[in-house]
């Protein structure tokens, strides 16, 4: 599978996955903020480990998204969904 197409279907299970537990859900377009307005800090954490499940899974690549670079980037790898998928691409080469 096409290393983008791999990446949206990983976001868009694990966006899935979290809108369970939300009560607002987070659009599945680029400029949906994922920081803030949709995610409280626990949804936060929740969701990069369910995004790190769905890497795993679905990628077969393990990779660990709590790192110095993912943490301390600006802008945040996690502020947007079009920002998210620039920084999988970047990862998973």
């Amino acid at each position: 599978m096409e290393n983008d197409k791999l990446i949206e279907k990983i976001i868009e299970k694990t966006i899935d996955e979290i809108n369970k537990s939300l009560k607002n859900e987070i659009p599945k377009d680029d400029s949906s903020e994922l920081l803030g307005k949709s995610l409280d800090s626990l949804s936060v954490i929740n969701f990069i480990v369910i995004l790190e499940e769905n890497i795993n899974k679905i990628g077969n690549i393990e990779i660990v998204l709590t790192n110095d670079d993912s943490i301390f980037s600006e802008p945040s790898p996690f502020r947007t969904i079009e920002t998210l998928k620039l920084y999988l691409k970047k990862i998973m080469k």
